[in-house]
């Protein structure tokens, strides 16, 4: 009798592992990389950051302002710097983070 009940618990169990392991389990991954390079991400980033703007160093030098970016499950912020503007009548375009169906979608900063 004990050798029945054994192995009526031995199927039961191999059944439960079966189903566990064919179970059609969904992950929804925090941020998504797309093959055109686009970062998307189901949180909502944090408020911008106030930060201290100092003196350019130089007639040629533009702010670009610091923005949040998702690295390893969590917001960090990477502060603002000055950046050398690259040729005369170009405007530097900050990043910016827009909601859109899909999610957060990141914009790069880059010059116009």
């Amino acid at each position: 009798m004990r050798t029945e009940a054994f192995k009526a618990l031995a199927w039961m169990a191999l059944g439960v592992v079966l189903a566990i392991g064919c179970s059609d389990r969904q992950v929804h991954e925090k941020v998504v990389v797309t093959p055109s390079g686009e970062v998307v991400t189901t949180e909502t980033p944090p408020p911008p950051r106030s930060e201290m703007i100092g003196s350019p160093p130089g007639t040629s030098y533009v702010w670009a302002p610091g923005y949040w970016t998702y690295q390893n499950e969590r917001w960090v912020w990477l502060p603002g710097h000055w950046d050398l503007r690259p040729r005369a009548g170009v405007n530097w375009i900050p990043g910016h983070w827009d909601k859109e169906p899909r999610g957060w979608v990141w914009t790069p900063g880059h010059w116009e």
